[in-house]
């Protein structure tokens, strides 16, 4: 009977999980991303120049604004800096040349 209660943990938290990644794409990704590239430049202007962490922590609580409730639990402070992150450099790869060179998140 132990075995079984700790199977049907694993298939709650499975499914959980597959609910919460059908209902990011429903809110859109794209929409997050969208706050955030809007972040980046008004930060640009914003902020003095070369002052880089006010900035990115400027962005990061937008970002983190943007984020429906429910994501707040599984989407913690470093993993949200990490995907902004990667999101400002595939921008700033595209800028360089027009189209997209690098891998944002294994090119580092």
């Amino acid at each position: 009977m132990h075995n079984l209660q700790i199977l049907f943990i694993i298939f709650v938290v499975a499914a959980c999980g597959v609910l919460a990644c059908q209902k990011v794409k429903e809110d859109g990704v794209e929409s997050i991303r969208g706050h955030v590239y809007k972040a980046i430049l008004i930060a640009e202007n914003r902020f003095q120049h070369g002052d880089n962490k006010a900035k990115f922590d400027y962005v990061i609580s937008i970002a983190r604004a943007a984020l429906p409730d429910y994501l707040h639990i599984f989407v913690n402070e470093k993993m949200l800096r990490i995907i902004v992150q990667s999101w400002f450099d595939m921008v700033k790869d595209l800028l360089d040349d027009g189209r997209q060179t690098k891998n944002a998140l294994t090119d580092r």
